[in-house]
């Protein structure tokens, strides 16, 4: 399975400058319609950024959907969800301590995270829940980090093309597996965030997509993209409250019932 409309190969000057970019925290830039047209060339300049910085953070650790509320699916112009990868390195356990000096313009996003057990690799048809299920190990709760870099309105296709601000995640448990779970402990999942002690959220259910559809869409868009998802990576299903900037010091929760809590603190 590959992608039918195949962007030709990135200019390495742009995808160095965007490097740049993002390992100095510069401020976000979009370079515009002529160097990133359209969604094929958005991830073609994503697989090289990313390819470019792996090597400095122990490879890719997982991935991302973003987009992926309804609303969201008819705005931003793609067609379906967007997709980004995790740096290995930026996967910390529940508990964590942050600074704030390593970001620009931190925020967070709760979400649920399903952990491999097995390879996603392309297969006739595509990936569908149940392909999905049989992949995940376990779920988990998590909140994923992310630096905008103080961008303000870019076009999707940039933000796609710079990795979707990804910058690692926590991840919470003690989890479930895929059989300790069904349709209604998804519906019924409730999710609890707090910062500093109060409530910032809660919502039943709090995910935009059902997380196995979610694992199914990262598999499917990746492997279009000649990639396939090994077991051992993270994936991070959609987020449950819109971007939150927070400013340190800061101290947050996310409690997602019998799935477990993730925490962490910003100084």
């Amino acid at each position: 399975m590959t992608d039918p409309n195949p962007a030709p190969a990135p200019d390495p000057e742009l995808v160095a400058a965007l490097v740049a970019d993002i390992r100095a925290r510069a401020p976000f830039r979009d370079p515009g319609e002529v160097a990133i047209p359209d969604k094929a060339a958005a991830y073609a300049v994503q697989a090289a950024v990313v390819a470019a910085l792996a090597p400095d953070h122990g490879g890719i650790g997982g991935r991302k959907i973003a987009w992926n509320w309804p609303d969201q699916i008819a705005s931003q112009g793609l067609g379906e969800p967007a997709a980004a990868c995790v740096l290995a390195d930026m996967i910390v356990p529940s508990g964590v301590a942050l600074e704030a000096a390593d970001y620009r313009s931190f925020a967070i996003e709760p979400e649920i995270a399903a952990v491999l057990k097995s390879p996603l690799a392309p297969r006739e048809g595509g990936h569908d829940r149940a392909s999905a299920a049989a992949a995940v190990g376990r779920f988990h709760p998590a909140f994923e980090f992310l630096d905008p870099r103080a961008g303000k309105g870019p076009r999707p296709f940039a933000i796609v093309a710079q990795n979707i601000n990804s910058r690692g995640l926590a991840l919470g448990g003690p989890g479930l597996t895929p059989d300790e779970v069904d349709d209604g402990f998804w519906t019924g999942l409730r999710s609890l965030v707090t910062q500093d002690g109060e409530t910032i959220l809660d919502v039943t259910p709090g995910w935009p997509m059902h997380p196995l559809d979610s694992v199914a869409f990262l598999a499917n868009r990746f492997n279009a993209l000649g990639q396939t998802l090994a077991a051992g990576e993270t994936l991070l299903l959609g987020t449950h409250l819109p971007p939150r900037p927070i400013a340190a010091p800061a101290s947050l929760r996310f409690e997602a019932g019998a799935l477990g809590a993730v925490a962490f603190t910003l100084a």
